[in-house]
């Protein structure tokens, strides 16, 4: 095979979820730096998207977080109380959050992400290309 096919894009999403629950102490907080395919979005804690910083919601940092990249997507998950990202596009091949202390507050692991791995003669490739 020279060719991976896939009748289907994306063939699932790369995404990161948090392993806290809310509310979040976000007072020592400030930026949050995601790598998507490589390209780094440095996202900042806005003060006033939230009613108080040291009992911040899920619902509240999704707001803040989407407000700021059209290229990252938020969601509340496991009833409201943890938050997921992912890539807006779905068409992204690895994720990765950097170690800081908003990550560390959302339980965000930094570990590197990816959807599928592709391996030719044990080397890992990438899935993207054409597609049907």
């Amino acid at each position: 095979e020279q060719t991976f096919k896939t009748a289907q894009v994306p063939v699932t999403p790369v995404l990161i979820s948090g392993s806290q629950d809310g509310p979040y102490d976000l007072s020592l907080a400030s930026t949050l730096e995601i790598i998507v395919d490589g390209l780094t979005t440095r996202l900042q804690v806005n003060a006033s998207n939230y009613a108080d910083l040291r009992a911040a919601t899920a619902y509240e940092i999704v707001r803040d977080l989407n407000s700021q990249s059209a290229s990252l997507a938020w969601r509340t998950i496991n009833g409201g109380n943890r938050v997921t990202v992912f890539d807006a596009s779905n068409t992204a091949e690895e994720i990765q959050i950097n170690a800081g202390v908003l990550q560390k507050a959302l339980g965000l692991p930094v570990v590197s992400v990816r959807n599928i791995y592709l391996y030719v003669n044990g080397i890992l490739q990438s899935f993207k290309g054409t597609t049907e």
